[in-house]
């Protein structure tokens, strides 16, 4: 395409016209596209067709997906580095050493620190300065610059006053009052099974080890939480479902809630998996069995009082204190073939990160991997294709001047300093200039 425009080959010119105009944000291509959503609602489900078949954000294959497509993210950033180079080399492009993204983020926890991670902050007000960077970073890449640090204080007090309800009851609180998943064997299975979907979480205790989390707590939203669970369409995605374990027993009731939906997200022909989180009581074994006759792969069971979760209020503490389960615990992969052969997932390497977890940090002879399904995969061809690929975590202290051309640079990239207001408008018009 290059060539052919550099030689002046017509048609290669008149598709470039075309292109452009594509992708130019007008009524007739508005219109034409339709409303993009930041979830699919089982209401309004799309052909599986239609998602990137080179990632796993599930997305729509479209212009505006091509923006910011994990599998062509070096394409783009080499883009953005050529443009940067040129427009700072005929003088448009000011050199800047800091993004307004990396200066609100350390004055916002310096700020945060004070109110919520030392004293006089104490009780039910406390927050670890590692949450709260978390919180601020959520916050910022979602729009948080232009409600500023006052709007970012008050959603952190409405979200901590939900933790402080000492219910049992299935409303907004639930979670928070739920152990969480250990981050470290989190991580291990996040990336031996190519997982990027937290499903359910909240603004307290998701992960970011995750490109994506869900809520159904919609206050979550401005921290860069999607819709509840159960309203999104986990087709072409690869979840991670870690559901409420309190100590109600609710869960009993919930979970058989959550294996069918996943069986139902399963039968369409897209590559989807999900890793759930499957407790086993001695006088309850109904969600376990359910799991197995469900034909989900049992990856790995802890016995009974082995395993510990991370406890409800640790995000108030920079350590981890935990709270030990008093039943099994298994780990259960729903998958269908398509994401067999299109999802990274090495099991000789992964089993042993798992086993070698377990000796560190559960009593020794706790895990049990099931020989059969030791024997599934390790008689499985390793799949040859090429992987989909997952987003890469966004560098706050990356800076961009010019963003109109791509969307993975966001208004957190815009340097610090009143010198660049306004150098968006100058540097067009000196384009203008230059190209006339």
């Amino acid at each position: 395409m290059e060539l052919a425009i550099e030689s002046g080959e017509g048609d290669a010119w008149i598709y470039f016209i075309f292109a452009i105009s594509d992708w130019l944000p007008t009524g007739r291509r508005l219109g034409k596209r339709g409303h993009r959503s930041d979830h699919k609602s089982e209401e309004n489900k799309v052909d599986v067709r239609q998602h990137c078949q080179l990632c796993l954000t599930g997305e729509i294959d479209d212009l505006d997906h091509i923006t910011h497509c994990p599998a062509l993210l070096d394409e783009l950033h080499r883009m953005c580095n050529v443009v940067d180079n040129s427009l700072y080399k005929w003088g448009l492009s000011p050199s800047f050493s800091i993004s307004i993204g990396a200066r609100s983020v350390e004055r916002w926890l310096a700020r945060a620190r004070r109110q919520f991670a030392e004293p006089p902050a104490s009780g039910e007000n406390v927050i670890s300065s590692e949450c709260l960077s978390q919180l601020i970073r959520g916050w910022i890449l979602n729009g948080g610059l232009q409600k500023g640090y006052h709007g970012f204080e008050s959603t952190v007090r409405d979200i901590l006053s939900t933790c402080q309800c000492q219910c049992r009851g299935s409303h907004v609180c639930n979670l928070k009052n739920s152990p969480s998943f250990p981050k470290s064997l989190l991580a291990i299975l996040a990336s031996g099974l190519s997982l990027t979907v937290e499903g359910m979480a909240d603004a307290l205790h998701h992960s970011e080890i995750f490109d994506e989390w869900w809520s159904k707590d919609s206050i979550d939203r401005a921290f860069g939480a999607k819709v509840d669970f159960f309203a999104q369409n986990g087709t072409g995605r690869n979840v991670f479902v870690n559901p409420p374990l309190d100590k109600s027993g609710e869960e009993r009731a919930f979970i058989p809630k959550v294996i069918t939906k996943v069986k139902k997200d399963l039968v369409q022909s897209a590559p989807t998996r999900f890793l759930l989180v499957i407790p086993r009581y001695k006088d309850d074994e109904r969600v376990y069995r359910q799991s197995h006759e469900a034909k989900f792969l049992e990856l790995a069971r802890f016995r009974s009082g082995s395993f510990s979760f991370l406890s409800p209020d640790s995000f108030r503490t920079e350590g981890n204190s935990s709270d030990t389960f008093p039943g099994e615990i298994s780990l259960f992969l729903a998958v269908n073939k398509e994401s067999l052969s299109r999802d990274h997932l090495n099991w000789p390497q992964l089993s042993k990160k798992i086993k070698d977890w377990a000796l560190s940090n559960c009593p020794k002879g706790s895990l049990i991997v099931p020989e059969h399904t030791d024997n599934l995969f390790r008689e499985r061809a390793t799949s040859q294709v090429e992987f989909r690929r997952g987003s890469q975590p966004i560098n706050l202290k990356e800076v961009s001047l010019f963003r109109f051309f791509n969307g993975v640079h966001g208004d957190h990239m815009h340097p610090v300093g009143t010198e660049f207001e306004g150098v968006y408008k100058k540097s067009i018009t000196g384009l203008a200039l230059w190209a006339s």
